[in-house]
């Protein structure tokens, strides 16, 4: 992160990345396909990983790089469909992954009373696309139908990943934020994590925080807004004036 002034309001939003901002999976572009050479190959692999949870969890917190659990899938380092085609393809996914517009909307109008910073429990190629994607210097209207991560990243505060700080949100808050919200200036009293994970949502309480529990495929998208703005200490109508006068919507 670049040198942060401490926000006027003292507050900070933390939001989740996957089952609140997108639910789309990794390399997408491949499985969703109706056909592709590696996608009953991938499809195996991919159902394999996922299903040991110390692995997976081993990859998140950055202990295995993408490189290596590609290495362990079994494919060949060589040829048109080897290793390397398969972990860019993971990079260049997760950079075109969708992005909930209606959550962005609500972002949108907090972030000129709180930095919003994404929050994910993920691995080093989300980052990886993350970072990447704040080279391409453009910031595109927020509200876009077709938002992807390389968009959110031009748009939000800052990233917040797993595999970098070395543990899950629900293991160390404490390690997890902690850097970011010293950053900041600012501690877990005045911060609220936006996640999909009750364990991440009761870690985040214990260590002082507002948690709220979203779930992008079940939850109301109003309740949440709401909530969030009754945190801050506006109404609706006063965020979203403010917003259009700040950022001339």
């Amino acid at each position: 992160m670049t040198d942060a002034q401490i926000p006027l309001f003292r507050r900070i939003v933390f939001v989740d990345w996957h089952g609140v901002l997108s639910n789309e999976p990794f390399w997408s572009s491949i499985l969703s396909a109706a056909s592709h050479p590696l996608k009953p190959r991938l499809g195996n692999a991919v159902e394999n990983m996922f299903s040991e949870q110390h692995a997976l969890e081993r990859w998140m917190r950055g202990g295995d790089t993408s490189a290596d659990v590609i290495a362990r899938m079994g494919f060949s380092n060589a040829g048109r469909y080897g290793q390397d085609f398969v972990a860019r393809r993971l990079v260049d996914d997760c950079a075109t992954m969708s992005v909930d517009a209606e959550l962005v909307s609500v972002l949108h109008d907090v972030r000129w009373l709180a930095p919003v910073i994404l929050a994910t429990d993920n691995m080093d190629c989300f980052a990886t696309a993350f970072q990447a994607s704040l080279a391409r210097r453009r910031r595109p209207a927020p509200n876009q139908r077709a938002l992807r991560l390389r968009e959110w990243a031009q748009f939000c505060d800052g990233l917040v990943c797993s595999s970098d700080v070395g543990v899950l949100k629900a293991e160390n808050p404490e390690k997890f934020f902690g850097a970011t919200l010293r950053h900041f200036g600012l501690d877990f009293a005045e911060a609220v994590l936006i996640d999909d994970r009750e364990d991440n949502c009761a870690a985040f309480r214990e260590t002082g925080g507002t948690a709220m529990c979203f779930k992008r495929a079940r939850d109301n998208i109003d309740d949440l807004a709401e909530a969030l703005y009754a945190w801050l200490g506006w109404s609706r109508r006063q965020v979203q004036r403010s917003a259009a006068l700040t950022y001339g919507d």
